[in-house]
């Protein structure tokens, strides 16, 4: 059962592939026509407006083509999503709705099919909000009663102001957001160290 759904979900992907290489196909299709239209507008030379409208005309054609392709790529996805529903729901076990679940929105499975320089930016941007949110944290522990006072913040955004107002653990505090920073600094470098081989 497992193995038809993942198998389902496999082809779902590589039909999805297809319409998005078809779609894209036709969007430069029209794009190009656009432009020969603009050309056709331009010349003045009947050869050259031939020659021309030949180009379009085999363009169009193609483009036709191509959402020919794509109505049936659409057309085969909706099959075997539905294919995909129909195996999950007449099975008998329960918990094949989790097993496609899982294998299609599993965060860890996402993050394997990454390449490695994905998957780097993926780790420089996490690394990278862990850093903004801890530097903000500091600001709130240094400069909260500036913010406070400065802008109002108790009778305008009593939530915030009484969000800033909670650095009595200030010193810990700062502590876990400067040994955040130092890791994810590292961590940073230590990529970079790897990605270059040194």
């Amino acid at each position: 059962m497992k193995n038809k759904i993942v198998a389902g979900t496999g082809r779902f992907s590589v039909l999805g592939d297809s319409f998005i290489k078809d779609t894209k196909a036709i969007l430069t299709k029209n794009q190009e026509i656009v432009e020969k239209h603009k050309t056709l507008d331009t010349t003045s030379d009947a050869t050259i407006k031939s020659k021309i409208l030949k180009e379009i005309e085999m363009l169009q054609q193609d483009l036709s083509y191509r959402e020919k392709e794509a109505r049936k790529s659409m057309d085969s996805m909706r099959v075997e999503a539905d294919n995909i529903k129909e195996t999950n729901l007449g099975s008998a076990d329960p918990n094949s709705e989790i097993i496609v679940e899982k294998t299609i929105f599993n965060p860890f499975n996402l993050f394997e099919n990454l390449d490695i320089f994905e998957k780097i930016a993926v780790s420089l941007l996490f690394s990278n909000s862990v850093i903004i949110s801890s530097l903000i944290s500091i600001v709130y522990i240094f400069y909260g009663d500036i913010l406070l006072e400065k802008f109002n913040l108790e009778q305008r955004y009593p939530k915030l102001a009484h969000l800033i107002n909670l650095r009595k653990i200030s010193t810990i505090l700062s502590i876990f957001s400067c040994l955040f920073i130092f890791i994810s600094s590292l961590s940073q470098i230590l990529f970079c160290l790897t990605v270059l081989n040194i």
